[in-house]
């Protein structure tokens, strides 16, 4: 629901069960609304306030910090994700 929204996640979840695969959960909704209202912590000014150097590094590592948000189930906030790319030593 996150990246797509929470009707095409409803759909692919249908779709899914349609096909054989497990029944959608009875907490679809409140997943589906969770993941469509969770918005991305971090941004580039902040790796950037942190000290690193703007340039393709600072992207992968805004990358690598998003994937990182969605597998923990949005659960990081700021202040893990900035720790997390700080303690990885991304370009500074």
């Amino acid at each position: 629901a996150h990246a797509h929204g929470a009707r095409a996640a409803r759909a692919m979840a249908l779709v899914r069960a349609a096909a054989g695969g497990p029944p959608p959960p009875a907490s679809l909704e409140a997943e589906l609304a969770r993941g469509a209202a969770a918005r991305f912590p971090l941004t580039g000014a902040d790796l950037v306030a942190a000290g690193m150097r703007p340039g393709p590094a600072l992207g992968d590592a805004l990358e690598t910090a998003k994937r990182r948000w969605i597998a923990s189930n949005f659960s990081l906030d700021k202040a893990a994700l900035l720790g997390e790319v700080l303690d990885k030593g991304h370009d500074r």
